[in-house]
């Protein structure tokens, strides 16, 4: 008692205790054991959330506590492995804990969201309204810092007894503790009386911050005579007390007479059911045809289809329950609804149920369904009850019938359906359903597609080579081609040219595109749309994280094999396991597309994904690391394997395309890097051509970010000054390539190689121009740094060979030109494999053949061109750059050979390279 603990005793779900800490308490007296699928269960744990919200600001230590005589349901492993070890939970346990309060919270949120919106007489200001407060509440609900916090403060206590004997323990229990020598030998009954008085008279009072009790009354009766504390009794509100427990028990006995009438009548039910599928009588005309209301449409507005029509009829005729598979927006409720306005009369009764919130839900509050059945629920039935009294009487239904599941989201309650007797199901949904036939839907054709197009914006002008470019771009995906053409037509003077360039640039909420649309029966707006259209809210954090990450990468060029090298090798083995796992469960729920090694992604599910992060805190920031890994697997490339570094380019390339200037911030430094990694490769293996403004740009920017002696920036002014000296600006690369190896030796130890392969274009470029003393000092210095770090087998010593070799060349020292780049070559061949990049190799063959045409040793020059040409060959990279460079000098020996037929092949071959050197 020397800690005052105020209890409050206003009337509400929960016990409310103020000491040492704030602790809200549910008790519960049930008969029926508790799992997570318990409906009272799961409203308390919502129940405790909102409390979590109001208080956990106020009151940090508060705690939820959830006390109930009955047990755990034997299936409920779980639940049981939280409440055993909550107060040493590992962290595996906590985190499916985390992850089931959160699948409950969004189900009971949906759950009143639909609710509100179901209301009578709402207008579509109150409907939006209400939809804007639940897209705040998902937002601020994302904290998983926030969820971890509330689960840690739920405590479970199951007692495993009946009602009965429940309360008679609460009792006994409650006397023995009044009858702790702390309360001075008072009577525990006369006590336990007073205060149950004295509670409820506090809870009566009309100022509600009075409404509690504490230790000063629980010492003024402990300081009162037993004579005086008879005083605080209230005799009504005990005899009430005694009426209501007696009506408890009497309920008790009752519901248990029930429950053991329902366990013998089970088995009558069985049969029951049977008989109900046996019986022939005919049930064709109790029942209407249409059991829902069956989507219309009108069949002169029909759009292509045709043969995916026919091909779901004749799988239909053989399947009887088929999966129509696709992405949100292909056309798989449209081609239901053709089939069923076409084909109705093949059917005695049509079922349509709308899955959006799940089969349970979609079967027992379709209010149609049930009137026109007949059917009548006893007042205690609860949803899985409901929905099996309506499965037993479709089941009894006679002749030909056809049930549609629309939008299903996933197997929930499936396998209770597909059991239906003489029932064709079609089941439409993102998510691959095991063990029914699917039937992929196909996208437009070009033709049917522009027809569409034309149905909603029938008079702008759109040539078909825009409309083609917006159509591949999204895909074929008809709700979007609808609602694109809506939207140019609502505009006063948007065109696809201007809906594609929105589309590609990201920029869907732009003001210019802030124009209301008809679809559904109420106004959208197109980014609003696209971000709605895709629901990934039961997706693991892992597989969320991923689908982030997919949104980022090409929608049609990723490839397993990638991703599982894109981590290191250290990680490989594990990666084949986890990303396998990982792709073929999103491949399940319809989210990508898996054949053999590659994946494909959504265009428009991609799109969706980029919207709803740049609306988060930090914009990509948790990609951080997946960038910084794919900087170093091109940083391998550039080493030893060029081979490895064009199959990431495409990655590189797509991550710099998606994630737009505006919204770099967190990610800003990590971009710069890669940028500088995906230009150079496109340099060596492309041209400078296209690459120099683009240098100039990401100087610029990096110059403006970076503080001047970054790392980063010694490789960017490095690789920059290469762009130049091929555009002929060599005074400005010379410029460069000294701030280079400026910032370079700061770090001279740990990138000793690159300060080397810098130094190497500076005394390149000395010798360009013709300035022999700075190239003589430039190189002397190159060699005091081997010496200083005894540096003399290493990849870059190949390349001062090399280096020597061109001055040679220059000077028409050709023979000891010629004697450099051979031991440029075998220096290099004597390299491990993991330290050779063979374009490297390529290179000194090539300027040795060049060397040899000089000296007039054609033979030679073709030999060792020929050489370079197979080493390209075996590498199977396209490195357009460097095959041109070798193609010229074979074209060049032909011509000096006149071998006229061979030089117009290789002139044919040159301009085919040509249209493919750095064109984008």
């Amino acid at each position: 008692m020397e800690d005052d603990v105020i209890v409050y005793t206003e009337v509400g779900n929960d016990i409310k205790e103020i000491g040492k800490k704030l602790v809200f308490t549910q008790v519960k007296c049930y008969t029926t054991s508790f799992s997570f699928r318990n409906k009272t269960l799961r409203k308390e744990i919502l129940h405790f959330f909102v409390q979590y919200l109001q208080e956990k600001e106020r009151n940090p230590s508060v705690e939820f506590h959830f006390l109930t005589n009955t047990s755990i349901a034997n299936n409920e492993r779980l639940l049981q492995s939280w409440m055993n070890e909550q107060d040493t939970i590992g962290t595996e346990l906590f985190e499916k804990c985390c992850g089931k309060v959160e699948e409950i919270l969004n189900s009971e949120f949906k759950l009143i969201k639909r609710q509100r919106l179901d209301k009578k007489y709402l207008t579509r200001q109150d409907k939006e309204g209400i939809k804007q407060q639940f897209t705040s509440l998902g937002e601020f609900f994302k904290s998983s810092i926030l969820l971890e916090d509330f689960v840690k403060r739920i405590k479970w206590y199951f007692s495993a007894e009946s009602p009965e004997k429940h309360i008679n323990t609460l009792q006994d229990k409650i006397l023995t503790n009044l009858g702790h020598p702390r309360f001075n030998g008072r009577p525990p009954k006369l006590l336990m009386e007073a205060l149950l008085s004295e509670i409820y008279r506090f809870s009566q009072l009309s100022d509600a911050s009075l409404r509690k009790v504490d230790n000063t009354l629980l010492n003024n009766i402990l300081l009162a005579k037993d004579s005086d504390i008879k005083q605080y009794v209230n005799e009504s509100l005990l005899e009430l007390l005694d009426v209501k427990f007696s009506v408890i028990y009497q309920e008790l006995q009752k519901y248990r007479s029930i429950q053991e009438k329902h366990s013998s009548e089970l088995a009558v039910q069985g049969q029951l059911l049977q008989s109900l599928r046996d019986n022939t009588s005919d049930t064709t005309g109790k029942y209407p045809k249409d059991l829902t209301l069956i989507p219309n449409v009108r069949i002169s507005e029909i759009i292509g289809r045709k043969e995916e029509l026919r091909r779901l009829t004749e799988t239909l005729e053989k399947a009887i329950q088929v999966n129509l598979a696709g992405e949100d927006g292909v056309g798989k409720t449209t081609l239901v609804k053709i089939y069923l306005n076409v084909l109705r009369d093949r059917y005695d009764h049509l079922l349509w149920i709308d899955c959006e919130n799940g089969l349970l839900s979609g079967v027992i509050q379709n209010t149609d369904l049930i009137a026109n059945l007949g059917i009548e629920f006893a007042p205690d039935k609860i949803g899985e009850e409901k929905f099996l009294q309506i499965i037993r009487t479709l089941n009894s239904l006679k002749g030909r019938k056809i049930l549609v599941l629309d939008n299903l989201p996933d197997l929930g309650q499936l396998e209770t359906v597909r059991n239906l007797s003489q029932w064709d199901i079609i089941v439409t949904s993102m998510v691959r359903l095991p063990e029914i036939c699917i039937l992929q839907v196909e996208r437009f054709s070009f033709a049917d597609a522009k027809d569409l197009f034309r149905k909603y914006e029938p008079e702008r002008h759109a040539s078909d080579e825009d409309l083609k470019a917006l159509f591949e771009y999204i895909e074929y995906n008809t709700l979007i081609i609808e609602l694109t053409a809506k939207t140019i037509r609502a505009s006063y003077d948007l065109n696809v040219s201007d809906l594609l360039r929105h589309f590609k640039g990201q920029s869907l909420d732009d003001v210019e595109l802030d124009i209301e649309i008809a679809k559904g029966g109420s106004k959208v707006r197109l980014v609003n749309f696209l971000l709605e259209m895709f629901d990934l809210s039961k997706l693991s954090k892992l597989e969320s994280f991923f689908m982030g990450m997919f949104a980022l990468l090409p929608s049609s060029e990723i490839y397993l094999s990638d991703l599982v090298t894109w981590f290191g090798k250290d990680h490989e083995k594990q990666n084949k396991v986890d990303f396998a796992n990982l792709i073929n469960s999103l491949h399940e729920r319809g989210l990508v597309t898996r054949e053999g090694d590659n994946i494909k992604v959504h265009k428009m599910l991609q799109e969706a994904l980029l919207y709803k992060e740049r609306k988060s805190y930090n914009p990509f920031v948790v990609y951080a690391a997946q960038i910084g890994w794919l900087v170093r697997r091109f940083n391998e490339g550039a080493a030893h394997n060029p081979v490895q570094a064009m199959r990431f380019l495409k990655y590189g390339q797509s991550i710099l395309s998606n994630i737009k200037e505006a919204y770099r911030g967190s990610v800003y430094q990590p971009l710069l890097v890669l940028e500088n990694e995906v230009l150079n490769i496109l340099f060596w293996l492309k041209s400078s051509t296209g690459t120099l403004k683009k240098w100039e740009d990401l100087i610029n920017r990096a110059t403006k970010y970076l503080l001047k002696d970054n790392l980063a920036l010694g490789s960017m002014f490095n690789n920059y000054a290469y762009a130049l000296i091929e555009n002929g600006e060599m005074e400005k690369a010379m410029s460069y390539l000294k701030k280079s190896i400026k910032i370079l030796r700061i770090h001279e130890k740990d990138q000793l190689a690159l300060l080397i392969c810098v130094l190497c274009n500076l005394a390149r470029l000395h010798a360009e121009l013709d300035e022999f003393e700075s190239f003589n000092k430039t190189f002397n210095e190159i060699t005091s740094l081997r010496k200083k770090y005894n540096c003399w087998e290493d990849p870059t010593f190949p390349i001062q060979c090399n280096l020597l070799a061109l001055v040679n060349q220059k000077a028409t020292n050709y023979s000891t030109a010629i004697d450099m780049y051979n031991i440029a070559i075998n220096a290099h061949l004597q390299l491990p494999n993991e330290n050779r990049n063979e374009l490297n190799l390529v290179l000194f063959l090539s300027n040795l053949a060049m060397c040899y045409l000089f000296n007039r040793e054609e033979d030679k020059a073709e030999h060792t061109v020929t050489f370079a040409l197979e080493v390209l060959r075996k590498l199977e990279v396209k490195a357009d750059k460097v095959l041109v460079n070798a193609i010229n000098i074979l074209l060049m020996i032909t011509t000096y050979k006149n071998e006229e037929a061979l030089s117009v092949k290789l002139k044919k071959i040159l301009e085919t390279l040509s249209g493919r050197v750095y064109t984008d």
